[in-house]
């Protein structure tokens, strides 16, 4: 009777460690799953910081100014984004051609304050549009430190195609009476 009792024990016991196998294979697919969740929202998370932190076209603004010294009308664009950022940008003639422009002397724009860049000497030699390339700012910044969560390399010279980039038409600032 003994041997019976034990072949039953022994049944018993591998039934419960058969469920107990299965189970732990639905538990562990469970949690890949659930991982594989967890990373598909913070991926989603990350885009939609890193867009929050994109530049806006409202913070661009055309207008001329008079030179104090040679009383010449110069046409400039401003840009006043609400945190620091390092800017790279260009003036992009209808021919092709591209011009380095610089917002301030060392590319770096401060929150809530405005750039500047010259880009023509009169509406006849107006560029076609201007490029800007934007970047966190560097450790060396005024104003906020910041960085984008994305993992996109966050510096850059202004060979670099920036973190961000801005192109404005120089057509549709005139067109919309931005300028």
């Amino acid at each position: 009777m003994a041997d019976w009792v034990a072949a039953v024990v022994a049944g018993v016991a591998l039934i419960v460690a058969i469920c107990a196998a299965i189970y732990s294979k639905q538990a562990a697919d469970a949690a890949k799953d659930s991982a594989k969740s967890a990373q598909q929202v913070a991926k989603a998370e990350l885009g939609r910081d890193h867009r929050d932190l994109a530049p806006n076209p409202e913070w661009v603004r055309f207008d001329t100014v008079q030179n104090e010294r040679t009383g010449r009308t110069n046409q400039f664009i401003f840009l006043t984004p609400p945190r620091t950022y390092l800017t790279h940008a260009d003036i992009l003639h209808a021919t092709g051609s591209r011009l380095p422009i610089s917002f301030s002397p060392n590319n770096q724009v401060e929150g809530g304050t405005e750039g500047r860049a010259f880009i023509a000497n009169s509406p006849e030699s107006l560029p076609a549009e201007v490029e800007i390339r934007f970047f966190p700012p560097t450790e060396d910044a005024p104003g906020e430190r910041w960085g984008c969560p994305c993992g996109v390399p966050a510096i850059g010279d202004h060979a670099d195609r920036g973190h961000w980039i801005m192109r404005v038409k120089v057509d549709d600032m005139l067109s919309l009476g931005l300028y």
